[in-house]
């Protein structure tokens, strides 16, 4: 049961290992966001098919090892059944995840709701200036003309 467990613990980093090494990479500016943007229709296509296969996957996942039959197979097989089962289940939670990763854009308030003087949200992503562009007006120019790494207000 110890090679079991190592198996699973090496395979569960090794997946999760590249996701936050990608997104350290994106918030140091070293990748550039919409690195994979292409912009076709085609692309809207199967990132609605990935979202959609993530949340239909959790369920799934979570789900997995009360099946009656991955449950017999666990009972017979022990080692081996948790093996195979148990890499199909982190395969099935990790995939979505780390295609996901590179073509996310994501919205999210950075201060704590309520009534203040500051609010800020964070955009990020292959789409987040051209977000930006649209629902933010500078005193001049545009997001999209601003230089980096700058405040505007």
């Amino acid at each position: 049961m110890k090679k079991v467990s190592k198996i699973l613990k090496i395979v569960f980093w090794s997946e999760l290992l590249p996701v936050v090494t990608i997104i350290i990479l994106f918030e140091c500016g070293i990748l550039d966001p919409g690195i994979l943007k292409g912009g076709s229709t085609g692309e809207f296509i199967l990132l609605t098919i990935m979202e959609l296969a993530t949340l239909g996957v959790i369920p799934l996942a979570l789900y997995l090892f009360k099946i009656k039959r991955v449950r017999n197979d666990l009972y017979d097989r022990k080692e081996k059944a948790l093996q195979q089962w148990g890499l199909l289940r982190m395969d099935l939670l990790s995939v979505p995840m780390i295609i996901n990763t590179f073509n996310e854009t994501i919205c999210a308030p950075a201060t704590s709701s309520g009534t203040g003087a500051v609010s800020i949200v964070r955009v990020s992503g292959p789409d987040a200036i051209a977000i930006a562009d649209k629902v933010i007006r500078l005193k001049k120019g545009t997001i999209t003309e601003a230089p980096g790494y700058s405040v505007h207000y």
